[in-house]
């Protein structure tokens, strides 16, 4: 595993990476993000806009808005070896077919998919299944929440005095 900023992944601080095929991007003890990518560094960089590959998405927009904190946020780079706990604890794949190498591809998915299961991101919108986990932070935090998913919607926020509408 490799530990360090999302600064240091954008900015290209980060050079020798190998075979660490999945990242997560955390905010203090929250995980933001699991990804997974060939070529982590360019991914990350695709998310924020910085490359050829794509306007900012979900991830890319929040670390915009949280600039200049979002800077030092941890991101992980993690090979298949540093997930293999979580594929045998949530089962996405045969560990069979999963250690012999001959399937990365379906192994990278089965590694995405179990730290997913395991770290329930906030950003992860396609597929998480960890909404129902959200509720609680939701019902016992309304105003946050608000704020939160107006973030992610991009949405202007405006809240009156009173508390209300």
């Amino acid at each position: 595993m490799i530990r360090t900023t999302v600064d240091d992944v954008l900015s290209g601080k980060i050079t020798a990476y190998g075979e660490h095929f999945l990242y997560i991007v955390w905010e203090g003890e929250h995980v933001l993000y699991v990804g997974r990518s060939i070529d982590p560094v360019i991914r990350l960089r695709a998310h924020v806009g910085l490359s050829w590959q794509g306007q900012p998405n979900y991830l890319g927009q929040w670390i915009a808005r949280h600039l200049p904190q979002s800077a030092s946020w941890r991101m992980e780079l993690l090979t298949l070896t540093d997930c293999k706990r979580y594929v045998q604890q949530h089962q996405t794949m045969n560990m069979v077919r999963y250690d012999d190498g001959s399937q990365l591809e379906s192994a990278i998915e089965a590694a995405e998919a179990a730290l997913i299961l395991q770290f329930c991101p906030m950003l992860n919108i396609q597929g998480s299944g960890c909404a129902q986990l959200l509720e609680p932070l939701v019902s016992a935090t309304p105003l946050a929440s608000d704020v939160i998913m107006s973030e992610l919607l991009g949405l202007e926020h405006t809240a009156t005095e009173n508390g209300g509408v």
